[in-house]
């Protein structure tokens, strides 16, 4: 009995102090997948993120490395039904690939990446971004939420509402861009005008991705697919000040050595083409002075808690809720640890 006790203490200790695999390497010329065909260049990085620290990585002087933070505030635990049998089981990962966060003001950027399970590989990039703004709503911070699932514990009350919403190419890679507003529902209550903060965030489905988890499941068939998430948050005063960094550090991207060109401007071109014409018909451009009056006091739609989801949403969003709802029951949930 006591060599059995032993050898359960020697295997607890072993296999309880197990980091979980990282899937990106770290170097001062960047960040590079182990799982799938990117990298983000961080050659002279100081010029265009001189305001900016990396948070989940430590460079080790002596031997010229960064080696991962291992606290397990930077890990998350995913429970995964990988192979559809319903049964969900914990798998511990780190969360960020890069964490930066601003040294002047409450500016965060992180990249994450996931493998897809087969279950939800094909959904459409759409799906994952409602799934992600919804998710906030009952995430103790922004951070702590994502589009694969919601951590679970102390919650805060969001409500969130998405605009500016591109679809375009990230590398050849399909992507979808929008920015969430995020505002704290019992300060909205006070102010309706409030904004917690904003997160223009970007996902990019991967098309090649390797396995990421490690084999707890029987039958499990990897989808090669991977989902890629890049965000950057800022409050309201800072927001744009410092939204250009983060369009600066994803110009840096390459995917299968194809460079990913200035986002900003992309999103600039897309927002000048979609615009409505300046100038109209002739007899829409001449309005009474009642019709404009009548225009002036008719309500704004102003930011609203969805009692499931936390979205500000129109009736023909509303419509598609059923979609959505069917969305949310995805194979994965995540949870920080204690």
């Amino acid at each position: 009995m006591r060599i059995i006790f032993a050898m359960t203490i020697v295997l607890l200790l072993v296999f309880g102090c197990v980091q979980p695999q990282s899937t990106t390497v770290l170097r001062k010329s960047g960040l590079y997948h182990t799982k799938c065909d990117l990298v983000i260049d961080l050659k002279k990085r100081k010029k265009y993120l001189r305001n900016w620290r990396i948070e989940n990585w430590a460079y080790q002087k002596h031997n010229k490395k960064y080696v991962r933070r291992g606290t397990d505030i930077y890990k998350i635990r995913l429970y995964l039904d990988l192979n559809g049998d319903g049964k969900r089981v914990p798998y511990e990962v780190y969360e960020d690939d890069l964490l930066l966060k601003n040294k002047l003001n409450p500016g965060t950027i992180w990249i994450r990446t996931f493998e897809l399970p087969r279950q939800i590989s094909r959904k459409k990039l759409e799906v994952f971004l409602k799934y992600y703004a919804g998710s906030l709503s009952g995430a103790r911070t922004y951070l702590k939420s994502g589009p694969l699932g919601v951590t679970t514990g102390d919650t805060n009350a969001y409500a969130t509402k998405i605009n500016d919403v591109h679809q375009f190419s990230f590398g050849g890679w399909k992507a979808i861009a929008a920015t969430v507003e995020i505002a704290d529902i019992a300060q909205l209550r006070l102010d309706p005008e409030h904004r917690e903060g904003y997160i223009r965030v970007i996902f990019v489905k991967i098309p090649n991705f390797d396995q990421m988890y490690g084999v707890k499941e029987v039958r499990y068939r990897p989808s090669g697919r991977g989902l890629a998430m890049f965000a950057y948050f800022n409050s309201p005063e800072f927001y744009e000040a410092s939204l250009d960094d983060f369009y600066a550090l994803l110009s840096r991207a390459k995917v299968e050595n194809h460079r990913i060109g200035n986002l900003s401007q992309i999103f600039k071109k897309q927002s000048q083409e979609d615009a409505p014409s300046e100038t109209g018909p002739e007899e829409n451009t001449d309005q009474s002075a009642e019709g404009i009056a009548q225009e002036e006091a008719s309500p704004q739609p102003v930011l609203e808690a969805s009692p499931e989801v936390g979205l500000a949403e129109t009736d023909e969003q509303k419509a598609g809720e059923k979609t959505a709802d069917q969305d949310s029951s995805m194979p994965i949930s995540s949870q920080t640890n204690p």
